[in-house]
């Protein structure tokens, strides 16, 4: 009777965390509005939808073909740790990282398959996954018209290649 008693409190117990801790849609959208609040802060809901914009990655007509560009400051690692200034002006990144170890993992096994793979840091500490960079834009969209091809679908953190080009790089007027 004793073991009866202690079975069925347990169930009980059980049967009442498993129900009560279900995520519903109702939580994620609570849990997205506080984030989205936390990132907008005081500003108001047209404003913060220009800054937006303005972030995102601008398309560019080359050659007929549309490719998405980016202009922000950024910093090349390299593998012994060291940062340097990217030196080409079109670099195709293919990946965007949080982490750096996930990043590296992404770099090796695009030089694996035989690309000239990098990473480039911008100001925010993301991780960008380049896989080829060009002095060329030219040469940058027709690389970015063969890697979609080949690896459709196959980016992290980005929806297509970005041509992102260092603000060091820009002319200035």
């Amino acid at each position: 009777m004793r073991k009866s008693v202690i079975i069925a409190a347990i169930a009980l117990l059980a049967g009442i965390a498993l129900t009560s801790c279900k995520t519903t849609v109702d939580n994620y959208q609570a849990a997205y509005d506080i984030a989205k609040q936390k990132d907008q802060g005081d500003l108001d809901d047209e404003i913060y939808a220009k800054i937006k914009a303005e972030e995102a990655p601008k398309v560019t007509v080359v050659n007929g073909d549309s490719i998405r560009t980016k202009v922000e400051p950024l910093s090349r690692l390299n593998p012994d740790g060291s940062r340097t200034a990217p030196s080409q002006k079109f670099n195709v990144v293919v990946g965007v990282y949080k982490i750096r170890v996930n990043a590296n993992a992404h770099v090796e096994q695009l030089i694996e398959q035989g690309y000239k793979a990098f990473l480039l840091k911008n100001t925010e500490s993301q991780f960008y996954v380049v896989a080829e960079a060009f002095d060329d834009i030219d040469e940058a969209a027709k690389f970015v018209k063969a890697f979609e091809k080949k690896h459709s679908g196959q980016y992290v953190g980005v929806e297509q290649p970005v041509v992102i080009t260092p603000s060091h790089l820009m002319k200035r007027f």
